[in-house]
């Protein structure tokens, strides 16, 4: 009997360790990343949190590119590893040096003699398109012990929108100028999802953005994926949104008293001034 109960209590362990590791999958999932926010054109690179036993898995095969050269910055707490060959990673020597893939794993924290420490890494992947050009694409991994992605893909920019409004914000203090709004300040340290519903709420209610529009779309789509459980800066390279658009909208929507086209003193946001 004390043998049965045994066997009864390591299958329920077991199947608990089943439920929990199908939990971290389902809440890793897919990151797209357009290629121009994985050349680090919009803004800082893309973060990926790599946590114990679960790989990240880079992909260029949206873009039809094959991946040259990888280079990690900081080996401590990640290794990598590609579906082809590489010259010099794991010490190879390739007939047709080429991969499209890269994946990507914690490991044990090694302290390597003259490596400086760091929490973080820079990843560099150097890839040559069908056209013969190359791009560069970069990526930022710290260790976590949240699941971020399992599979991060990075895929051609989408084309602009033939039009998106004009989004104008101005907070009513007449004594700032237009160029003071520029100088920002980390846009997802305490980011606020419900402060950032009300600004667009808000630009929305003032006519400013039209709702079902091509830039309401994006701001709904970034919205989702928040609330899916994606890091805000990740959503937001995802979509092809800037920050900056994103801190005024969260301005906007933590203004008790906003003043919109003041004629005097106005702040013009479009997708276009800051990147699509």
């Amino acid at each position: 009997m004390k043998k049965h109960w045994h066997q009864i209590v390591g299958s329920v362990l077991f199947v608990g360790l089943l439920v929990g590791l199908s939990t971290k999958a389902i809440a890793s999932g897919i990151l797209r990343v357009p290629a121009s926010s994985a050349r680090g054109e919009v803004d800082a690179p893309v973060s990926i949190g790599l946590i114990p036993g679960q790989g990240v898995n880079i992909s260029v095969i949206p873009t039809g590119e094959v991946i040259k050269k990888v280079w990690l910055d900081n080996p401590s707490f990640a290794t990598v590893d590609v579906d082809g060959c590489l010259e010099g990673l794991n010490n190879q020597s390739c007939d047709r040096p080429g991969a499209r893939v890269v994946h990507l794993r914690r490991i044990e924290a090694i302290d390597f003699p003259g490596l400086p420490p760091a929490q973080d890494s820079l990843l560099t992947l150097i890839t040559q398109t069908t056209q013969g050009s190359s791009n560069v694409y970069v990526f930022r991994l710290y260790p976590s012990e949240t699941p971020s992605y399992s599979v991060v893909k990075i895929e051609l920019d989408s084309p602009a929108p033939e039009s998106i409004n004009h989004l104008s914000i101005f907070d009513g203090s007449m004594n700032q100028s237009p160029s003071q709004y520029l100088q920002l300040t980390s846009t997802f340290e305490n980011f606020d999802l419900q402060q950032f519903k009300r600004g667009v709420m808000t630009a929305q209610n003032q006519q400013l953005l039209e709702i079902n529009g091509a830039l309401d779309q994006r701001l709904n789509d970034f919205i989702n994926r928040v609330e899916e459980g994606q890091f805000p800066e990740n959503a937001a390279r995802a979509v092809g949104i800037s920050d900056a658009l994103i801190e005024r909208l969260l301005h906007l929507g933590g203004s008790d008293s906003a003043v919109i086209e003041t004629g005097q003193t106005t702040l013009l946001i479009t997708q276009s001034a800051f990147g699509s």
